[in-house]
């Protein structure tokens, strides 16, 4: 498996290639966004180590994550609010707590490292629900998906990258771990946590489903 800092490395490639790939084909224009292009790319390859046990990365993928859901917190409430001030600083407050405080214990419990977030669902489940959450915000369909596809892909760059490491070929020779084939796979034992799996992606393919009609037609209009 690939510690830490391979898959930082790894992410910031990924992420760097991916924007200016996203930028030759025009598929985004705008700086702004290519840049959150970039950082979601690097947030989606850290985003399957969410289920490990312990460990400072953990505790800085959780800072991280945390300071992010407090930012979309803060957007959100302050619009819906109709700019309240004690609304807009008790929403980002609170999700930050729960993020950094109450989520961890609850990860730990209920996950197992290398359970269903190193899976190819959970590839298109992370690509699926960035794209749903980004429709609160006023910026076109394309840029959206584009954000969205980042997560995916770099969620995708760091299982690619563990099922590498497993057999070893790096070291110059093909010498399978026992973990090989554990990230990128398509269920576990357990009935239960497939059946809610594959439901979370079944519902989210429900509800992006006409945004996403839009999209490939609009990708089929560039070509």
């Amino acid at each position: 498996m690939a510690g830490f800092k391979t898959h930082t490395s790894v992410g910031i490639v990924t992420g760097f290639l991916l924007m200016m790939g996203s930028y030759i084909l025009e598929l985004v224009t705008s700086i702004g966004i290519l840049t959150l292009v970039f950082l979601n790319t690097v947030i989606g390859s850290f985003l399957p180590d969410l289920d490990s046990d312990s460990g400072l990365p953990v505790k800085i993928l959780f800072g991280f994550y945390a300071l992010v859901a407090a930012g979309i917190a803060f957007f959100m409430a302050y619009n819906m609010s109709n700019e309240n001030i004690t609304i807009s600083f008790i929403a980002p407050l609170a999700t930050f707590l729960t993020f950094f405080f109450l989520l961890p214990p609850l990860f730990k419990k209920y996950t197992k490292h290398r359970g269903m977030f190193h899976s190819i669902p959970a590839i298109f489940i992370s690509f699926l629900a960035v794209f749903l959450l980004l429709n609160l915000f006023n910026v076109p369909l394309m840029y959206r998906f584009t954000m969205a596809a980042a997560v995916g892909i770099g969620y995708f760059s760091h299982l690619l990258l563990d099922e590498i490491f497993s057999t070893q070929i790096l070291s110059g020779k093909f010498k399978p771990k026992k973990s090989l084939g554990t990230a990128l796979k398509f269920s576990v034992e357990s009935k239960k946590i497939n059946t809610s799996v594959y439901l979370i992606f079944l519902i989210l393919i429900i509800l992006t489903f006409p945004m996403l009609t839009k999209v490939f037609k609009q990708i089929q209009s560039l070509f």
